[in-house]
């Protein structure tokens, strides 16, 4: 995904009624978000058999006991690499991810699309980049959105992979010959 800050938003930019914070924030417990992970892929090295490939954060299972979430099927990934790749973006995102934020801007905001990352400066929170999860358009044309953070340095992964669990035969192999000659 595209990275770059579409706009940097501040007060002027935001419609609040009277008594009403512009920005509202809600944060997880980190207690509740899942610290296991399993992506069943088909392995390509091993006759595309279903594989699982598993994500753990071992700080927070010891902090907070172990959370698994539900198995996300991936059929489509081929490789235990991408896999544990791709299931530790996504556990990363989960673990690490808890801020939430709503608020309203103005009509003339109207490019923006979901997925657009924005930085927020508030005094209360300072500067935040967030990633836009939905935007609702109101009947006086405002646009009310709703992101989460992103953190810097969220999207790395661990680089852990997973080997075969099993010795799969290669039918194709050439023999060799039987007799020597």
């Amino acid at each position: 995904p595209a990275l770059s800050v579409a706009y940097v938003i501040n007060d002027d930019h935001l419609v609040a009624e009277a008594g009403e914070p512009p920005i509202n924030v809600n944060r997880t417990d980190p207690a509740d978000s899942n610290n296991i992970l399993k992506l069943n892929v088909k392995n390509r090295d091993n006759e595309y058999n279903s594989a699982p490939v598993d994500w753990r954060d071992q700080g927070l299972i010891d902090q907070y006991g172990a959370r698994p979430g539900n198995t996300i099927e991936a059929e489509e990934v081929c490789s235990l690499e991408t896999g544990s790749l791709i299931v530790s973006l996504i556990g990363q995102r989960e673990a690490y991810t808890r801020n939430s934020y709503e608020f309203t801007l103005f009509p003339t905001f109207c490019l923006l699309e979901p997925y657009d990352v924005l930085t927020v400066e508030d005094p209360l929170l300072g500067m935040v980049d967030v990633w836009i999860e939905e935007i609702e358009e109101q009947d006086d044309f405002s646009l009310r959105i709703s992101a989460k953070e992103l953190p810097a340095g969220l999207a790395g992964s661990s680089g852990a992979t997973q080997g075969l669990s099993n010795n799969p035969l290669n039918y194709a192999a050439d023999p060799g010959p039987i007799n020597t000659p």
